[in-house]
């Protein structure tokens, strides 16, 4: 597989390959690669725990208008 680089890019790639960390273009794409596959895991586990906590919220009880959460929040912090 061939792909083109930005010129951009091409940059962060030499500089990778002149670090010395990495001894191919391919080494420096593969872990590249890896970051994105964790980051891409990390978002998804954080969008799922985020959608069970909003679900758990809504089959708590009776929903309360944020208006109205907010504004009992400032108050009793006032009130302190």
């Amino acid at each position: 597989m061939k792909i083109s680089l930005t010129a951009e890019a091409e940059k962060i790639l030499q500089r990778k390959l002149a670090s010395g960390d990495y001894a191919t273009a391919a080494d420096v794409v593969a872990a590249a690669l890896e970051l994105l596959e964790a980051r891409d895991k990390s978002y998804d586990e954080r969008l799922a725990a985020l959608r069970q906590d909003i679900d758990a919220g809504l089959a708590s009880g009776e929903p309360v208008d944020g208006d109205v959460a907010f504004r009992s929040l400032r108050d009793g912090s006032a009130r302190r």
